[in-house]
Parts: C-alpha cells; sequence; structure tokens
C-alpha cells in the first residue's frame, strides 16, 4: 500500500458488537489513502472474526495481550504510518465526508503545532442522537483545559503523527481513559493551535460499559492527568517548557471539584457507593471553603442525564440524595446547610419538592444534635 496519508487508531477490548459500525465508517470515507489500525486488546469475543470479515488493503489488525485503552493505543501509534493522526474508539463512527473535512482544515492551519476538530455527537447504543454536539469552540488558554476535556469526542480531532510523537505518544502512567485529555494540554503547553469547523464529522457512542459511565475510574483519570501538570513534565522539555503547569494548592482545588463532578455522575447512577468513596476524597475544610463547587455534584449529574437517553424536560436534582450522604456521614452542620441552600436552588438547579423536604428535614436534625433537644422545623428562609 502507498504511504497513507491518514492512520486512524482503534482500540478495541470486547467491543465486537460495536466494531462493524466502525469499521464501515471508516471504509465509507471519501477517495483518502487511510490505513486503519485495530488493536484488539486481549477481547475474548468475536473481535478478530469482525476484522477479517472486513479486510481490505490498509485495515491492519494487532492482537495483544490486555494492558488497557492506553497501552493498546500506543501501541497502534507505534504501527502507524500517516502524515495526519485520528484516534477512533471501536464503538464510535465517522461521518461521510467528516475526515476529508478534517484534512482540508489544516490548510488554515498556518502553526506548525496544532490540531483540527469538528463536532462529534453524542447517541445511545443504537446510534441514535442523545444531545446534538458535545465539543465547540474554546478559548486556548490554561484554565480551560483544566476544567474539563474542551474537545470532547475524540473521534473528530486531527493531528499530525509527527507532532503526537514529538510530545510523547498517547500513554502516560495514571491517565488510562484520559490520555486524550492528557495530549490536548500538552499540545496546548507547547503552544499548538485548536482550529474548530462547525462541522458533525463524528458519533459519539454512550453505552452501559462506556469509559464516561464509570465515576471512579473517570475520577481516577482525571487524578492522573492533573497530577501530571503539577509537576514537571520532561514530555515539554524539547519545547522549553519546563515548570508545572499548576502548584499544590491548585491541584488540591481542582480535585476536590473533580471529585464532587464524579460524585453526581455516581448519584445519577444509583451508585452511592460510588459517591459515598467520591466523597472520602474532599476534605471537610475543602467543602466548608468553597460552598459554591456543590454546583459541581449539579452539573455532573445533568450531564449524567443528558447521556441517558432520558425524555423527562428537565433532569433531576441530585441535591437530596448528596445532602443526605453528607448527613450520614455527619459532615453536615447548620452553617452548611445555610450555605449550599442558595446554591442549590438556583435556574440551573431548580428547588424541586424532595430537595425543599429534604433540607427542612436535615435542618431539623442539625438544630436537633447541636442543642441536645427537638426544635421545631426551622423555616426555610431562617437557614
Amino acid at each position: 500500500m502507498e504511504t497513507p496519508l491518514v492512520s486512524i487508531l482503534t482500540a478495541s477490548y470486547q467491543h465486537a458488537q460495536f466494531l462493524p459500525a466502525c469499521l464501515e465508517s471508516v471504509r465509507r470515507q471519501d477517495n483518502l489513502a487511510i490505513e486503519h489500525i485495530v488493536v484488539d486488546d486481549g477481547s475474548t469475543d468475536d473481535t478478530a472474526r469482525v476484522v477479517e470479515r472486513y479486510a481490505r488493503p490498509g485495515l491492519v489488525y494487532i492482537r495483544q495481550p490486555n494492558a488497557g485503552q492506553a497501552a493498546a493505543r500506543q501501541t497502534a501509534l507505534q504501527a502507524a504510518r500517516g502524515h495526519y493522526l485520528l484516534l477512533l474508539d471501536a464503538d464510535d463512527a465517522l461521518l461521510p465526508g467528516g475526515l476529508a473535512a478534517l484534512v482540508r482544515g489544516f490548510s488554515g492551519l498556518r502553526e506548525s503545532l496544532g490540531v483540527v476538530y469538528g463536532r462529534a455527537r453524542l447517541t445511545d447504543a443504537q446510534l441514535q442522537p442523545l444531545r446534538p454536539t458535545v465539543n465547540g469552540p474554546f478559548q486556548n488558554e490554561a484554565a480551560t483545559f483544566l476544567a474539563s476535556n474542551p474537545l470532547g469526542g475524540i473521534g473528530a480531532v486531527l493531528m499530525r503523527c509527527a507532532d503526537v510523537r514529538a510530545l510523547g505518544g498517547l500513554s502516560v502512567p495514571g491517565s488510562a481513559g484520559a490520555e486524550d485529555w492528557d495530549l490536548w494540554i500538552r499540545f496546548h503547553r507547547a503552544g499548538g493551535r485548536f482550529l474548530f469547523l462547525s462541522r458533525l464529522v463524528s458519533l459519539y457512542r454512550q453505552t452501559p460499559g462506556s469509559y464516561s459511565r464509570n465515576p471512579l475510574r473517570m475520577f481516577t483519570s482525571v487524578q492522573g492527568v492533573l497530577s501530571t501538570c503539577a509537576s514537571k513534565d520532561e514530555r515539554l522539555q524539547p519545547f522549553g517548557v519546563h515548570s508545572p503547569l499548576i502548584d499544590r494548592e491548585q491541584l488540591t482545588f481542582l480535585l476536590g471539584r473533580a471529585a464532587l463532578y464524579h460524585l453526581g455522575l455516581a448519584l445519577f447512577g444509583g451508585r452511592r457507593e460510588v459517591a459515598a468513596e467520591l466523597l472520602d476524597r474532599v476534605s471537610p475544610d475543602f467543602l466548608a471553603t468553597h460552598p459554591q463547587l456543590v454546583r459541581q455534584v449539579i452539573a455532573g449529574a445533568r450531564y449524567a442525564w443528558e447521556g441517558s437517553g432520558n425524555t423527562a424536560s428537565r433532569p433531576p436534582s441530585a441535591a437530596p440524595e448528596f445532602l443526605g450522604l453528607l448527613a450520614e456521614k455527619g459532615r453536615l452542620d447548620r452553617q452548611l446547610v445555610r450555605e449550599l441552600w442558595p446554591l442549590l436552588t438556583t435556574d440551573d438547579a431548580p428547588c424541586e419538592p424532595a430537595l425543599k423536604d429534604t433540607l427542612r428535614l436535615l435542618a431539623r436534625q442539625v438544630s436537633s444534635r447541636l442543642r441536645g433537644r427537638a426544635t421545631r422545623r426551622p423555616a426555610l428562609q431562617n437557614l
């Protein structure tokens, strides 16, 4: 085969049922010289047979013992021969003409280091839309990248293969499942540009086994990425970057915020034991000092609701469960209830009857504990 213009890297583990749509979507791209490298990360399903069924020039199959998504992507990168690089998860799919649009977009990227990305649409397991898109234009500044992964669906991002290798590749200890976010941070810190195309490029499928449905695993990955930002990153030395991006105090703040966000994800999914474990990662002093970050719990639950396919007009509030969890762990006092009340009754987190009842009950319990005797139910406006 001629030297490919684009290398598409797909790490697959137990995704044989979704892989046909992924392989077919690559085959249907415009007349581009493409190599599609599928790394089977020790699957025990029919992954090998599916790839064999779609065999064609340019489709490369590599099997390795199970080592995780990050390691599988790194294996694919080592085998890649293309000028450009795109990461396409085994349960995602490209839309017709999407790849060609990204390649053309590079003509508008004059910088020597950068990426071109389009829009990705969040879908359910049957590739039916859940919400319009998961990404868009953003400010290329440190705060943007530290808050979250601003590029969303990874299958809508095109890079130069040489740039990715120069930046240290795709695998970083502790970031399993978030190595793409870690890579975008390195692009930013090395002075790269992010060029946005307002075009739908790929479908980002949500399934029960998706990485984004595992809040504790997600938080552990976030912890790995952010911890890297708080230390000297040897991978950036060739680009003249010698200092950490954040200090230890900023790291503590960002990890606390992330823990509350993923706690919201867990509460929406009914995983109270995971939520309790995430709450243990947040010190009592932290929540008392930053009560406004309780909105991250609401934001996490809202994101999970948007990806659930629920057709309700508005998401259910995670506030009652969160406050109940605080009370259960003995971490709720009257002052904290007073501080959290206005934050949980904004337009973004509508005050539902269940939330009002919970606050009334908790306030009464707190007052009883502090005074050592039963008290009448306090009026909400007096909290």
